[in-house]
């Protein structure tokens, strides 16, 4: 098919289509392919499968304002992707293609270079395909996963059940909201918003706890971190590296990190070595050892100690750092509160 400028400086077409529809497969235009649109309800029923495109595209869409990468990839059959004459993937969401006309109010896409549109499936590792598509998100709905170039895009995809897996940063925004009971996983990338949670949802990071929420997270609906999180794990700050408490609502900066100590033993000893009382009347502590132990996760590091008395709250004892502790002969404490 032929189509473009005669030497008059006029414009021709291959074919113009007021009704019905067109399917091409395995054609050659030589011009330019120009898709005109009243509006961005009113598209031509056209489905380009496998062509050459030896001029580039035109895609324009009077009444517009913005961008309408919906409807540009509407013309292409199922499956059917627009790459350049060395094979790399055009981003039809770029906007060094798309151009708004503000005075005439259209929105147009302009590719004016030699492209092939052809099948392709994408073949996805760490958010990218080789032929040069990246993205932003997936969400895997039982077992299927969809990838998306747009972070918002994915989670207004995402059902509850689903699983929304970052794929890239994403970044600079005010505020997102997540209202439905979806599993969010950072995987090992950052995202640079306040995040609401409204009901309770599954926050981890299956990269091992090098992505973040850069900013705030805050939990609604009488909910706190901690319902969110897996056995075994808990949030941290990124920067100052303290554990945030379960019972939080509103924590910021923070990491989701598999907890190192899995559980802390206490006993107290008699001197003889007999196993002492927990409840120990005044000056009768002489002689009582205390000692601690916890089993920890493989690659905890190195484990630090601090006994404490408990009133209101924790004071640490000078000195007692230790995994055990002797006990002043005039103490008075309940064991438990250690």
């Amino acid at each position: 098919m032929t189509s473009g400028s005669n030497t008059e400086g006029k414009h021709s077409s291959a074919l113009y289509i007021t009704g019905g529809s067109l399917t091409v497969t395995g054609s050659t235009f030589t011009g330019e392919v120009g898709v005109l649109c009243e509006n961005s309800g009113t598209r031509p029923a056209l489905s380009i499968a496998d062509a050459t495109l030896n001029n580039g595209i035109f895609y324009w869409v009077a009444g517009a304002q913005a961008s309408d990468t919906a409807g540009l990839e509407a013309i292409f059959a199922d499956g059917s992707m627009l790459f350049d004459q060395n094979s790399k993937y055009i981003d039809l969401a770029s906007k060094e293609y798309w151009h708004i006309d503000i005075e005439n109010v259209a929105a147009i896409f302009l590719y004016t270079e030699g492209c092939i549109v052809k099948p392709h499936t994408h073949e996805v590792v760490n958010g990218a395909c080789a032929c040069g598509a990246t993205f932003a998100a997936s969400v895997t709905q039982n077992g299927t996963v969809t990838y998306y170039k747009d972070f918002h895009t994915a989670l207004d995809a995402a059902k509850a059940g689903d699983t929304l897996t970052l794929l890239a940063d994403v970044q600079g925004g005010n505020r997102v909201t997540i209202d439905k009971a979806i599993t969010f996983d950072l995987n090992g990338h950052e995202i640079y918003y306040d995040v609401t949670v409204k009901c309770k949802i599954t926050l981890k990071d299956s990269a091992g706890g090098t992505g973040k929420i850069a900013l705030w997270l805050r939990v609604e609906n009488g909910l706190t971190v901690g319902d969110l999180l897996e056995p075994g794990y808990a949030l941290r700050n990124a920067d100052t590296k303290e554990w945030y408490g379960k019972t939080e609502q509103t924590v910021r900066n923070l990491t989701v990190q598999q907890v190192p100590i899995t559980s802390v033993t206490l006993t107290a000893l008699n001197a003889d070595g007999t196993a002492a009382s927990t409840s120990i009347p005044y000056g009768t502590t002489g002689g009582i050892k205390l000692s601690a132990s916890c089993d920890a996760k493989q690659g905890a590091g190195e484990l630090s100690c601090q006994w404490y008395t408990i009133s209101d709250t924790p004071h640490p004892i000078d000195g007692a750092k230790g995994t055990e502790y002797n006990l002043p002969a005039d103490l008075s404490v309940q064991l438990t509160d250690l």
